[in-house]
């Protein structure tokens, strides 16, 4: 489970949520998709996307998975609420792109945690948006799993 720290704050969720609608606004992504791409960026070392992991080391990626979920549904309200992204309803449900306000507020954020949020991001969105959001999750959880019985005597 996702412990509390700086990195699961509802305006830390709603940055790196917007960051992620920004790398491809024409885009619009549900829930899933988005704290797919969040963990997968933030583990992208253990997933073969980037040279490291953003936010540390963890085995239990698979069952991290319904924790970032909610994280990420927190920060999507904060997102919301504040004018970042905008919901729109589809038929698989709702989804979201990126507003102006949030494309000015991506825009001016500066900080090195930014920087190395986007260069992980971007080898994601490629691997991510090159397949079905069902092989994505698929894929995070058989890591998760193949952890689990790496990490067993």
């Amino acid at each position: 489970m996702m412990p509390n720290s700086l990195y699961n704050t509802d305006l830390a969720l709603a940055t790196r949520v917007a960051l992620i609608l920004d790398a491809r606004p024409h885009l619009y992504r549900s829930v899933r998709a988005l704290a797919a791409i969040d963990l997968l960026t933030t583990n992208a070392a253990q997933f073969g996307l980037f040279p490291r992991n953003l936010h540390g080391e963890t085995i239990y990626v698979a069952t991290e998975f319904a924790a970032r979920t909610q994280h990420v549904e927190r920060g999507i309200r904060y997102a919301v609420t504040r004018g970042l992204i905008t919901p729109h309803m589809h038929q698989t449900g709702i989804q979201f792109d990126i507003s102006d306000a949030g494309k000015s507020f991506v825009e001016a954020l500066a900080s090195q945690y930014k920087d190395d949020y986007q260069q992980a991001l971007n080898p994601v969105l490629s691997y991510v948006d090159s397949r079905p959001e069902s092989a994505v999750i698929r894929r995070i959880e058989q890591q998760g799993m193949e952890q689990i019985k790496e990490d067993r005597p």
